[in-house]
């Protein structure tokens, strides 16, 4: 590579240059031009570069040198700064820095104006930027590339009680853990480690009592990572002022009354359930809101409402009002003023429908007829009989929901702890549930570990409002016999009338509903939908079409090669599955895969494959090809307990070496039991199996785990190849995920490489294997050996036009 900086005669220059050692970054040679503007003598060198380069740039620039793409073709850094001259003054210049060798660095000096109306200018902004920064009511600091501490400002100097100016990384996480209740969730060199890819938040409880937003983003200067910005903000306030609004908010849910909030000119601005459902049904009283059903907002009658309340702290009144059908109903209403110092004057006005109360009481005598005998809950006869005459009883007007809930995984709460503590943990999920629904609402026992609710008077943003209350309540954890542990739960929500208008059509469709947030992850809640009636079916036939095509022997496997560019004495592959069906074709492994995960087949699955491919790699080897491949594990099947036995005994069935073969795991596979998948990775580590995180970047595993885990490879995921080059973003993710590789000394595998702009991108990033339709496409088995015979893993790309 041709050297482009200017380093031919540096004394024949007229600008100042100097000459870097790349090691300890002390200035080792000059020109005369340099000597002359900086006042020192040859006879001095070496000396501390930072000795006349004291910006904040040029520190970061100099501690992470080691860590900066090194170039001929490009200065390092071309920008403006300050330096001190022979006088010890600041004096503005445009330093360019060129990478010579391995062992030096040169610094071209250009010295700019000297007019003391632009130093005094710069010399402004500095001090506007350092007052600014100072000044902030932030706790604010800037980390360099390793998290030591640069620069902090006033207010996090006091927060901690004292100047932290150059403290290390690993000093500032100790006096920040001083602060924090939980130490073990705050360790600064992780989220270091993570904000390379982007900001990381947390919040900080702290053992005050307050609660501080800890914000770590990366810091750039032309395009190029230079540190961190710290920053933490106190928001105890503002997390107690959000409690306290929910709490009230979900009070005035979970009264039996309605309520409406009202500004100073009587206008409605909110209404809880009870109200916004009245108010939706005003019309069968020949009025057009509560506003007029009640009168309140006529002139007259809010003038003397105002008056009584000025005289008595609150009105009510007892008012009747007739139906269309021609039915009196009666309701209580008062209201009472609000005040704020910090608002206008508001009301709040209450009713209770007094016809109601006699209606109420009937449903729970009924209710009591159908009790659960663990829980004293509603049975499932006793919630279908209220159902059912709840919908003979509606009429157009009539809006309510049901919920359909699961508790996910609960066999294993009675697998670990038995089943009088599983009994005791249904008991209190039934109180919680009963002390968040409101009165009128129903939460009966389905079965197990299910339950049933029905909400009265809710459409579906009123529906979502109570379900949220009800996964908050149900969400925390449970102690039981000095036992804690916590349960979360998957919900479905069918509403009447647009699911259905008969009982069991709405609980089919909330269970439907539920059973597709299981199908997704748990935890979670969903409306019912038409469509999923029709999915149900469908992935029933598939898993029944799934289940036949392995015993006819219709899975075949196809092996794409992985290519590393320079060596041509091996071949690696990964296999992978296909599915020719005789009624359907070529059926996408994306349609079946997750199917066969979510009802478990995928174990069947994955031991045909891991038999299949051992098979064909010992024919290639036994016919002296050195080959190895690679298949994919999917979580369920590296959960079983005998996963690691299987591997070893398809080795030993085969005669084949540990080495030839390589097992690829996702993130979300391995976080599950953190504990547990160690374990299992040691053991199939010590058997010399190689071991690969597949689909790298897309998961949510912490990084501090990529330390303990045996593995040998880091594959990209196929989604951030295609977009580089030319998207910065994800060319900054995937040079971040090539370095973290690099650094922990792993192999790194690149997917989906297609062209080849994308192989020099990822060449000049440091990787160098790929996978992908620029070498390769999935090939059978015949079509790889053909490989090996002709030709070893070459140095440059083969071309392939069937891209099949």
């Amino acid at each position: 590579m041709q050297n482009n900086a200017p380093v031919i005669s540096i004394n024949k220059l007229f600008d100042p240059v100097l000459i870097i050692d790349a090691v300890n970054g002390q200035i080792i040679s000059a020109n005369s031009a340099a000597f002359e503007f900086f006042g020192i003598h040859k006879g001095l060198l070496p000396l501390t570069l930072s000795t006349y380069f004291p910006s904040i740039e040029d520190q970061v620039f100099w501690s992470a040198k080691s860590e900066i793409i090194k170039s001929t073709d490009f200065p390092l850094i071309d920008s403006e700064t300050m330096v001190l001259d022979k006088n010890g003054e600041n004096c503005l210049v445009r330093r360019c820095v060129w990478w010579l060798d391995e062992n030096r660095y040169q610094v071209l000096i250009r010295i700019q104006s000297s007019s003391n109306h632009s130093l005094q200018h710069i010399q402004l902004q500095k001090a506007e930027m350092s007052s600014a920064f100072d000044s902030s009511i932030h706790l604010t600091a800037i980390l360099d590339l390793h998290g030591n501490l640069l620069h902090s400002n006033l207010a996090f100097n006091s927060w901690l009680g004292q100047d932290v100016s150059a403290q290390s990384a690993t000093q500032l996480s100790g006096l920040i853990n001083t602060k924090v209740i939980d130490p073990a969730l705050y360790e600064l060199d992780q989220w270091i480690l993570a904000a390379r890819l982007h900001p990381q938040q947390i919040e900080l409880k702290l053992k005050d009592g307050s609660t501080f937003k800890q914000t770590l983003a990366p810091r750039f200067n032309n395009n190029r990572a230079i540190g961190y910005l710290l920053t933490l903000e106190d928001i105890t306030l503002h997390v107690e002022q959000d409690a306290y609004q929910r709490l009230a908010w979900s009070a005035l849910e979970a009264t039996d009354e309605g309520v409406v909030i009202l500004d100073e000119a009587f206008a409605s601005i909110a209404y809880n359930p009870i109200a916004n459902a009245l108010n939706n049904q005003s019309h069968d009283f020949e009025a057009d809101s509560l506003e007029t059903l009640f009168a309140y907002a006529q002139a007259t009658q809010q003038l003397l409402i105002k008056q009584t309340i000025a005289k008595k702290g609150l009105w009510h009144q007892t008012i009747r009002q007739r139906t269309r059908s021609g039915n009196i109903q009666s309701f209580k209403v008062r209201i009472l003023p609000v005040s704020h110092p910090n608002s206008a004057a508001h009301y709040v006005l209450f009713f209770k429908d007094l016809n109601a109360v006699s209606a109420s009481e009937m449903v729970t005598q009924d209710r009591n007829r159908h009790l659960d005998p663990l829980t004293l809950l509603s049975d499932r006869a006793g919630f279908m009989q209220t159902l059912s005459e709840l919908t003979r009883q509606a009429d157009n007007t009539t809006k309510f929901a049901v919920v359909y809930l699961d508790l996910d995984f609960f066999k294993h709460v009675n697998e670990s702890f038995g089943l009088s503590i599983g009994d005791k943990a249904i008991q209190e999920v039934s109180a919680r549930l009963s002390q968040c629904i409101r009165p009128g609402d129903i939460v009966a026992r389905q079965s197990g570990d299910e339950f049933i609710l029905l909400l009265q008077h809710v459409d579906e943003l009123q529906a979502s409002k109570v379900v949220s209350r009800l996964q908050d309540h149900l969400f925390q954890p449970y102690t039981i016999e000095k036992e804690t542990f916590s349960l979360t739960a998957s919900l479905g929500i069918s509403l009447y009338p647009d699911n259905g208008k008969h009982a069991a059509e709405l609980i089919r469709n909330a269970e439907r509903a539920m059973h597709f947030v299981k199908n997704r992850g748990r935890a979670g809640v969903r409306f019912y939908q038409h469509q999923m009636s029709q999915s149900l079916l469908s992935r029933m036939k598939l898993d029944h079409s799934m289940r036949a095509a392995l015993k006819a022997e219709e899975f075949f496997l196809v092996y794409q090669p992985q290519i590393t560019l320079g060596t041509n004495d091996h071949l690696s592959v990964e296999a992978l599955i296909r599915w020719q069906s005789p009624d359907q074709g070529l059926v996408s492994p994306a349609s079946f895969i997750p199917l066969a995960e979510e009802t478990g087949f995928i174990v069947q699955i994955g031991r045909w494959v891991l038999d299949e491919t051992c098979k064909q790699l010992a024919k290639w080897r036994n016919a002296g090809y050195q080959i190895m491949a690679s298949v994919n594990v999917s979580a369920v099947q590296f959960q079983q307990s005998g996963f690691v036995d299987e591997v070893a005994e398809a080795l030993i069935t085969h005669q084949l070496p540990a080495h030839a073969l390589e097992l690829e795991l996702t993130e979300s596979s391995l976080i599950k039991d953190v504990d547990e998948a160690i374990k299992r990775l040691r053991a199939l580590a010590d058997l010399g199996i190689r071991l690969a995180i597949d689909d790298f970047g897309t998961g949510y595993s912490n990084l501090a785990y990529l330390k303990q885990f045996p593995i040998n490879t880091l594959k990209i995921d196929r989604s951030f190849i295609k977009n580089v080059p030319g998207q910065p973003v994800d060319e900054g993710l995937v040079s971040a995920m090539i370095n973290m590789a690099n650094a922990l000394d792993l192999n790194i595998i690149a997917e989906g490489v297609e062209t080849e702009q994308q192989q020099q991108f990822l060449q000049n990033a440091g990787c160098e294997t790929y996978q992908g339709f620029l070498y390769y496409p999935p090939q059978s088995a015949d079509a790889i050996s053909e490989i090996l015979l002709n030709t070893q893993t070459p140095s440059k790309p083969l071309r392939c036009t069937n891209r099949s």
